[in-house]
């Protein structure tokens, strides 16, 4: 997978964060540090994309992290029924 799949990917973890965040009414701090650790992530692919890193070693790293957010986020909330 190359990072520019990891961005529908990441796209699709914020609907799904977006979506628990809607149904959980008690304002759960847990899908907030999700949401902000997914911005982490969507600002560094967004730096990727436009060549703004200058340390190409941590792009591997980095790309491992976002693929774990990712499975993490996948596995734990159920997936969006097609409208």
């Amino acid at each position: 997978m190359s990072e520019k799949d990891l961005i529908p990917r990441l796209d699709a973890c914020f609907k799904l964060i977006k979506h628990a965040q809607d149904s959980d009414k008690s304002a759960n701090p847990m899908l907030d540090r999700l949401q902000e650790q997914g911005l982490v992530y969507a600002g560094f692919l967004t730096d990727l994309q436009e060549n703004r890193i200058q340390n190409p070693g941590s792009v591997a790293e980095m790309t491992a992290l976002i693929k774990e957010f990712c499975q993490l986020i996948e596995t734990e909330f159920p997936p969006l029924q097609p409208t």
